[in-house]
């Protein structure tokens, strides 16, 4: 009877040392959570701001190394989001269409880079205006800036595609949501799952 009375302790000291070690997990959890969106928030602001400050400066260097940075950004999953709803967004598309090619190409591949979520498409159609700013931009006599500008449909042709809608409608070259309709729908069109 001892014996149970030993083991039974020894459990209930288990659970309870268990119980305590979840508690400080999730303390623990709590707070880097926190730290990290403080972290998120901070780099949200020094970023729109950096992107204002070059747009406001018109030096094309240090307008291409936003560009630059923005588009290092945009590659991970986490900031694309952010990026599109931060208002470092409008600044962008600004740099898009700026006269220095590199700034150009960079800040279009930022956007191509944040397009690639879904959830980023409705504040970039409408917030933004960047479907017609970058289907301006794949005029360009410039090779890159146009490829930059064009990945963004590609982009999301097959977010549409792997989310197993086929939202967008290429017209040779051009680019329509389906949802949101630039031009009538016609014979003419080709849907991208026919393409």
């Amino acid at each position: 009877e001892a014996e149970r009375d030993r083991d039974a302790k020894i459990a209930e000291c288990r659970a309870s040392l268990e119980d305590k070690l979840r508690a400080v997990d999730l303390k623990a959890e709590e707070r880097l959570k926190r730290q990290q969106e403080a972290l998120q928030r901070k780099l949200d602001e020094a970023v729109a701001a950096a992107v204002h400050q070059a747009k406001q400066s018109g030096e094309e260097e240090t307008q291409r190394e936003v560009a630059a940075c923005l588009c290092n950004i945009g590659l991970s999953d986490k900031n694309r989001v952010p990026v599109v709803v931060s208002p470092a967004l409008r600044p962008l598309m600004d740099l898009c269409q700026s006269s220095d090619v590199e700034t150009a190409r960079l800040s279009c591949g930022a956007v191509a880079n944040v397009a690639e979520d879904l959830m980023t498409h409705r504040t970039l159609l409408f917030k933004a205006n960047a479907m017609h700013t970058l289907v301006y931009l794949m005029r360009s006599k410039h090779l890159s800036v146009h490829r930059e500008a064009s990945r963004v449909e590609e982009g999301e042709r097959a977010a549409h595609a792997a989310d197993g809608r086929d939202g967008v409608i290429s017209c040779t070259g051009w680019c329509c949501m389906r949802e949101f309709p630039i031009a009538p729908h016609t014979p003419g069109h080709r849907s991208s799952a026919s393409a």
